[in-house]
């Protein structure tokens, strides 16, 4: 005699894939996203901001517009970024950042964010 098969458990998870020109704020979203996740308050993710993807950006900083680089370090220690060549992608090859959230009926959803290269 044969068992009836269980149909295969369908992957729920909603893929987001992000495109665009280089520097325009991808890894800086997914950064922006977890702490989002994570914190409540602006305030509390002032003191210990979670970092997934190294960033740097430029800031005018006085009256004389002096520019300084800023720039916050990650747990990417795979070194997918790139913040040595100015006016190049960052990011150097498409990664995947899984996050699982509560559906309505509180169920785990998971979402998945890949960053990828500037076209």
């Amino acid at each position: 005699t044969t068992s009836p098969r269980e149909p295969p458990k369908s992957d729920k998870s909603i893929n987001i894939l992000l495109l665009g020109e280089s520097g325009v704020g991808k890894s800086t979203f997914i950064n922006a996203f977890v702490n989002y996740l994570k914190f409540y308050e602006l305030k509390q993710a002032e003191k210990n901001p979670i970092v997934l993807i190294p960033v740097s950006f430029i800031m005018t900083t006085d009256d004389n517009f002096t520019e300084r680089l800023v720039k916050f370090q990650g747990c990417d220690t795979l070194s997918n970024e790139d913040h040595d060549h100015l006016g190049q992608s960052v990011t150097q090859h498409c990664k995947s950042y899984v996050f699982t959230l509560k559906d309505g009926k509180n169920r785990d959803q998971k979402l998945r964010i890949i960053d990828t290269p500037g076209i």
